[in-house]
């Protein structure tokens, strides 16, 4: 009788150490990395009047940073434009709604990542749809805020690749400031882009395992186990 509780009880080291191990080489979890846009003080943003959509054209972009890692990318004729859908009517206020969804793209190259920026690497950095959009000015702020939100999009393949994040972008919103050029609210403007920034977030590539102190432990377990039914067999 001894010997039978002796023998489950190395049956239930060899389970232990088989679900410690598993456990163990499991991947991690995917954690999500913020890039962040660096807008220049270059480009235009205008509204033709209600109805009409908020544009921004030739915005300059000059780099973009994982805050994950800190690692910062230079961009070669980095250039945003965006587009957002149509005016909401004479509300007193700048706002445009998700009908059509507006639209966002952000060309340049990297160079070593995207291609050598002499002759080739000028892609599409990021390309992204986003369904709200206002212009606000915050309290005793010269310049406007412009906001556009809801955004998801795509990154590049090889800048994703360059920071290990998908090429999914899950979220972003955009901060700039314009200058309105002294045009009250909600009436139409043309106005100098001011600079500001894109915060977007993009899930990690893939999980990867492990090599903890716990495999280690699942390891010794398995030797364990395999000890006590030799010792048990003989």
């Amino acid at each position: 009788m001894a010997k039978k509780i002796m023998m489950m009880s190395g049956r239930s080291w060899g389970a232990l150490a088989v679900i410690v191990l598993a456990l163990a080489l499991a991947p991690t979890a995917a954690f999500a990395d913020t890039l962040n846009w660096s807008i220049m003080n270059t480009g235009t943003i205008g509204y033709l009047g209600t109805g009409n959509a908020l544009t921004g054209t030739g915005i300059g972009v000059a780099s973009v940073t994982d805050t994950t890692t800190n690692k910062t990318l230079n961009i070669v004729g980095g250039q945003l434009n965006f587009a957002t859908g149509g005016g909401t009517a004479d509300l007193g206020y700048w706002q445009w709604g998700a009908v059509p969804s507006g639209t966002l793209t952000l060309t340049g190259c990297i160079a070593g990542v995207t291609g050598d920026c002499t002759s080739s690497g000028f892609v599409k950095l990021l390309s992204d749809d986003f369904t709200s959009a206002a212009i606000f000015q915050p309290f005793n702020n010269p310049s406007y805020q412009v906001q556009l939100g809801n955004i998801t999009g795509t990154l590049s393949s090889a800048l994703a690749n360059q920071f290990g994040v998908s090429t999914v972008v899950s979220s972003a919103l955009y901060n700039t400031t314009v200058d309105v050029g002294g045009a009250s609210s909600g009436s139409a403007f043309s106005g100098h882009n001011l600079g500001g920034s894109i915060s977007s977030t993009a899930p990690a590539s893939q999980t990867v395992p492990e090599p903890s102190s716990l495999s280690l432990l699942g390891l010794g377990l398995v030797g364990l186990a395999v000890a006590t039914r030799r010792k048990l067999s003989v």
